[in-house]
């Protein structure tokens, strides 16, 4: 089993709250500086979360990373005059912590074979986004020891 202990969890800023996060996610479909810090800003509380719902952490840091793909690419449709930042990120994290705990479900023992891949594929893609270095994002293939604490590590951005 993987030392969670010991795992680099996301580095979490001065995070933004009410309307300047509100604000900030509704300019993060146009704007990758804004999602980079949107990312650095919740990563961490959207990682406590995810761990609070799943209590795997290292489920929680896929989920964490689906979370913010899944909010680059819906960000176009967030309406900052109708949805609340804070509400509209932990409805898409609620989201993808049911669909983690569905998958895990219907795969049983084989879901270890999942998560490597599924991981670096999140990693690579939040890695794109963000524009960090993939070669430090994505420096951690996950193998056997991965399957069998639910996999993923969220790693530190790069500065």
């Amino acid at each position: 089993m993987t030392d969670t202990t010991s795992m680099p969890r996301p580095v979490s800023v001065r995070p933004p709250t009410g309307g300047r996060l509100t604000r900030l996610v509704g300019r993060t479909a146009a704007d990758r500086e804004a999602f980079r810090r949107l990312y650095a800003g919740l990563a961490a509380r959207t990682w406590r979360a995810a761990v609070a719902r799943l209590g795997c952490p290292d489920a929680a840091s896929s989920v964490t990373d689906a979370t913010f793909v899944e909010v680059w690419y819906l960000a176009k449709s967030f309406d900052p005059t109708i949805d609340d930042g804070e509400g509209w990120i932990a409805s898409i994290t609620a989201r993808r912590c049911q669909d983690w705990l569905r998958a895990s479900n219907m795969l049983g023992s084989r879901v270890g074979d999942l998560i490597a891949d599924y991981h670096l594929q999140l990693r690579r893609e939040l890695g794109a986004l963000l524009a960090a270095d993939l070669a430090t994002f994505c420096d951690e293939p996950l193998g056997a020891a991965a399957a069998d604490s639910c996999g993923g590590i969220v790693q530190r951005l790069p500065a």
